[in-house]
């Protein structure tokens, strides 16, 4: 919301097909008072259920533009409490900075008592443009630290919630392939890709850049898959919704076991 001019109307249309109940935001533009998109808030109000969210601020705290978020629907999940801002901090090593789009984990339960409860961080990775004189690889490398100082903190994550099985992290990654450091650091955490065949997720190009992350071993995710819903008309969906993809997954609602 800001580059591309999207419609409430259509994106309304483009999320109830989707079916979902918890969507993970980015690229979203703070343009309301407080942390607010009143076009998402319009396009939210036309689903189906009563629809909230949260955006999260970046870095540099006064930045209005590509923020993450998340909103869901009360009538099929409610927040544990505040959204927790990972603790994540520069490396002085290193001659960049990562996590621009500063992730921040939301915990949700079901609606249904004693059901499923689960914690879902959004996050949106380093692009490919890379600074002058860089080499080809330095976004990879920026990647590769993002990826593995996000999962050094998820075990402060983990306990700040009380809740150690259940965690999604759900996104842009911006990686190129499947063999991306990143995404190695979130398998080697105990995390299930679901995107493992590199699918695209974006309108141009071959970019396999959205992916879902589930725990592993965890009963409510024995199932998920990862799907994409991609339009026909392509130019219509860039210049009214997003020039990605939304990707999908679905868990099991059972009871809960933590």
């Amino acid at each position: 919301d800001g580059e591309r001019k999207q419609d409430p109307d259509q994106l309304a249309r483009h999320l109830a097909l989707t079916g979902a109940q918890v969507i993970a935001l980015q690229e979203i533009h703070h343009t309301g008072p407080g942390m607010s998109n009143p076009r998402l808030e319009r396009a939210l109000a036309q689903l189906d259920g009563d629809w909230d969210y949260r955006l999260f601020p970046n870095k540099p705290p006064n930045e209005k533009a590509r923020l993450c978020g998340v909103a869901w629907n009360n009538k099929a999940v409610t927040p544990v409490g505040e959204s927790f801002r990972i603790p994540i901090a520069d490396d002085p090593n290193d001659d960049f900075p990562i996590w621009h789009r500063h992730p921040h984990a939301t915990k949700f339960q079901s609606a249904t008592s004693g059901k499923t409860d689960f914690i879902l961080i959004s996050i949106h990775q380093k692009s490919n443009g890379r600074p002058r004189g860089k080499d080809e690889f330095f976004t990879r490398r920026q990647r590769a630290l993002e990826g593995r100082t996000l999962m050094e903190a998820l075990p402060t994550v983990q306990k700040h919630f009380g809740d150690e099985k259940d965690v999604i992290i759900v996104g842009d990654t911006n990686c190129l392939d499947v063999a991306e450091p990143s995404l190695a650091s979130y398998r080697g955490g105990g995390l299930r890709d679901l995107n493992l065949l590199d699918h695209n997720t974006h309108l141009k190009g071959s970019a396999p850049f959205d992916r879902f992350f589930v725990s592993q071993d965890q009963p409510e995710f024995a199932h998920s898959y990862q799907m994409v819903l991609s339009p026909t008309d392509r130019r219509s969906h860039e210049e009214r919704v997003s020039d990605h993809y939304v990707i999908l997954t679905q868990m099991e609602l059972m009871d809960d076991d933590d």
